[in-house]
């Protein structure tokens, strides 16, 4: 079966989703954990625990966040037109791997073949934007040619 843009798609909504939901779950666990400190202790103990329990709390919303700006970004391409160019929205087979450029996120198996999700901003996206298939582009000390773009 070949490589559909829709079915990367599914796959990295899955993944975004998973990630939101563990994150959301550790930020509960920590809140929990600073209601608890509340009604157990006092002195300089529990100012510490508190400040170490606030600072992962804050740490964890700013990762949530930031997935959540990734997640409605790929919403904004489910029905993604076709590309002809290396573009927002691309999914680009170059003789060595799959790159799917609308964000950044984690290597993806799917349907046998992995997936690089990518924003167009990392270095890879900014090397190959704009590029058509046949043309080759150097990634790190590689020379790739691009075969296919979705």
């Amino acid at each position: 079966m070949a490589l559909t843009k829709h079915t990367v798609w599914e796959m990295l909504e899955a993944q975004l989703s998973d990630k939101l939901s563990a994150l959301q779950a550790s930020m509960d666990k920590v809140q929990e954990s600073i209601e608890g400190e509340e009604k157990s202790s006092a002195g300089d103990k529990y100012e510490t625990a508190r400040a170490m329990s606030q600072n992962e709390l804050s740490r964890l919303k700013k990762q949530h966040a930031t997935l959540k700006q990734s997640r409605a970004m790929l919403v904004r391409f489910r029905e993604a037109k076709p590309c002809t160019e290396v573009e927002l929205g691309a999914l680009v087979q170059t003789s060595s791997r799959w790159l799917y450029f609308v964000t950044a996120g984690s290597k993806m198996t799917v349907e046998g073949e992995t997936v690089f999700p990518l924003s167009l901003s990392s270095p890879i996206g900014q090397t190959m934007l704009g590029k058509t298939s046949g043309e080759q582009v150097s990634i790190g000390n590689k020379q790739e040619q691009i075969l296919k773009i979705l």
